[in-house]
């Protein structure tokens, strides 16, 4: 006897499964449809706007579920468990798209094609898509995150010897000033204010705090 289980997806905890009782054609049946689960994993990946001939993106999605099946006869299936995990940061999101975009323009090139010849909102689309498809490149980026942050410099890094941008100063005032404006008049006309970016109040470089009123004898 194999038990078997299997997460309910709205309910709580799982069900034991005795595959024994499965009549054959209905087992036969679950296998097909577990194994097109598997198979097709990465495929969804290319798409039309990252490969527009459709005879060669049905080719591609063919090597990719060949080589699915190679990996599932040598047992090297990336298996979940039903958990759902917990959302990634921001910061691993930035990376792992940092990672499929570089992904995808690297396919772009290995079929011929330029980078250049491609508008950014287009590499996006394809890298999102990307990710969605291929959850490893998120657990990439998470480890990515971990390395860097583990990474102690051998040398110490003195902060103060690097330059203040003027410019940059210059256009985070001018940023602040304009935000503080438009939060002013939206208050005045009886606007719900937007709230405030995790930046706000923080000192801006290169610009000295404003001295705090001294209480008066």
């Amino acid at each position: 006897m194999s038990i078997i289980k299997i997460p309910v997806t709205k309910g709580e905890g799982a069900l034991d499964v005795d595959t024994d009782q499965i009549p054959q054609a209905v087992f036969e049946y679950i296998v097909a449809l577990g194994m097109k689960t598997l198979i097709n994993r990465g495929t969804t990946k290319v798409t039309k706007a990252l490969m527009p001939d459709d005879v060669k993106r049905k080719a591609e999605a063919n090597v990719i579920a060949a080589k699915q099946l190679e990996a599932i006869y040598a047992g090297k299936v990336r298996m979940t468990g039903g958990v759902k995990a917990k959302a990634a940061t921001g910061e691993i999101n930035t990376e792992a798209m940092r990672l499929a975009k570089i992904m995808v323009k690297d396919t772009i090139k290995e079929q011929g094609h330029k980078v250049s010849h491609y508008a950014g909102s287009e590499i996006t689309k394809a890298a999102k898509e990307l990710l969605a498809a291929d959850p490893s490149i998120l657990e990439q980026a998470t480890a990515n995150i971990e390395a860097r942050k583990a990474a102690k410099p051998k040398v110490a890094i003195d902060v103060s010897k690097i330059a203040v941008s003027a410019t940059k100063v210059a256009a985070a005032n001018k940023k602040a000033a304009k935000d503080k404006a438009e939060r002013e008049a939206a208050k005045a006309a009886g606007v719900p204010v937007p709230a405030k970016a995790k930046t706000a109040g923080r000192p801006v470089p290169g610009k000295k705090p404003a001295a705090k009123p001294q209480p008066t004898a």
